[in-house]
């Protein structure tokens, strides 16, 4: 099965949160998995906290 991040997920929010990171910063899934673990900023706007969990690839 192809990596689709978060389709499966809950959390719609979240997704469409990452889904404007990605296209505001033209990220590709292994980068905005990279920049959610280095910047604090990315943290806060989706809500998550440094001992969330971060989902892979998004």
């Amino acid at each position: 099965m192809p990596s689709v991040p978060f389709i499966y997920s809950n959390d719609n929010v979240l997704v469409c949160k990452v889904l404007v990171l990605k296209y505001l910063y033209n990220l590709s899934d292994e980068n905005m998995e990279l920049l959610i673990r280095d910047r604090l900023s990315f943290q806060h706007f989706l809500g998550l906290t440094r001992a969330d969990k971060i989902p892979d690839a998004f």
